[in-house]
């Protein structure tokens, strides 16, 4: 019983000496990192910075950037067949032996990369890379939808 009173006067006495009053109190912050990314450039918020923190929060839009990814992608492609059968040659070189080989192939592989691609950017969407790779893939695939639109009005 002794023993007992001791160790709880010993707990005591560390508790009330001076110890006590030098240790502050530690707060521990568990943070993703992307908190500490606000997406302001000198007090205006960025255009890029904004899309990504949008895209982040509402991972159903990242989903549908995904989706408009693969379409063009699609459409890309049967555009492409459309271009070849009027005579005009794939600008892209491993696309066009691909294309040699059989038109199934091609469209096969660039469905599937694509698809592939996007599975990964899904899975990493949290990222900063990851959302600003997808709008950079959505932007380069408007602009090849847009340089067919033009390529099939100078057909005609």
């Amino acid at each position: 019983m002794a023993e007992r009173e001791n160790a709880a006067r010993v707990v005591e006495e560390r508790r009330r000496g001076e110890r006590r009053t030098e240790r502050g109190y530690r707060f521990v912050d568990r943070r993703s990192g992307f908190d500490r990314r606000t997406g302001t450039t000198a007090g205006r918020a960025s255009p890029l910075g904004a899309l990504v923190e949008a895209l982040r929060a509402h991972p159903g839009r990242f989903a549908l950037l995904l989706v408009g990814i693969n379409t063009l992608n699609l459409a890309d492609y049967l555009l492409t067949l459309v271009a070849l059968a009027n005579g005009v040659g794939e600008a892209n070189p491993f696309m066009a032996g691909l294309f040699e080989q059989s038109s199934a192939l091609a469209g096969f592989v660039k469905v599937a990369l694509v698809g592939l691609v996007s599975a990964l950017l899904w899975r990493v969407r949290t990222f900063r890379l990851s959302i600003v790779s997808a709008a950079l893939m959505l932007g380069l695939l408007f602009g090849v939808f847009g340089f067919h639109l033009a390529g099939l009005s100078a057909l005609r």
